[in-house]
């Protein structure tokens, strides 16, 4: 074999090494961008549940209107967020968000008892109220006609 043959054979096994090392730069330089993609929409989930669970623990706490506005738009954030993911494709991830929205819409459920027994504990505190003034002013009213009716036999005090 001559010189020269055995150069560009040579030439050409550097070139496929080139090749080689070029592709799986590329292979791993795309998978490590799928792969901050896939961080990337975790965290953005992970925040949002964050958010959820303190807007949650806020509003049991102080019971706002403007803290339940915020849980639900926060709510509905997260679920358009767990609907539209595509960044998660292996069965076992598809698997994990599936059980993170019946997650989530079982706690929107749950908020939603939340408010609605706040509310009517709020109704029924009123209706306390509102039936305690009623009996008070009966007992007033029933008082004040008795204490007439009592001093109505007495004659007057003369100085």
């Amino acid at each position: 074999m001559k010189i020269s043959t055995r150069l560009k054979i040579a030439e050409l096994i550097c070139v496929a090494v080139v090749a080689v090392i070029v592709a799986v730069l590329l292979s791993t330089t795309l998978r490590v961008k799928h792969e901050l993609a896939k961080n990337q929409q975790a965290g953005e989930i992970l925040q949002a549940v964050t958010a959820i669970r303190y807007l949650t623990l806020e509003y049991a706490l102080r019971h706002d209107e403007r803290t339940r506005d915020q849980w639900l738009l926060r709510g509905a954030s997260l679920s358009k967020l767990l609907k539209t993911s595509t960044e998660f494709t292996g069965t076992e991830e598809e698997a994990i968000l599936k059980d993170l929205l019946e997650t989530h819409d079982n706690v929107g459920t749950l908020f939603s008892q939340l408010v609605k027994n706040h509310q009517d504990l709020e109704l029924d505190k009123q209706k306390n109220r509102d039936t305690r003034s009623a009996g008070v002013q009966t007992l007033r009213t029933d008082h004040e006609q008795d204490a007439s009716h009592d001093l109505g036999g007495l004659e007057p005090l003369h100085s």
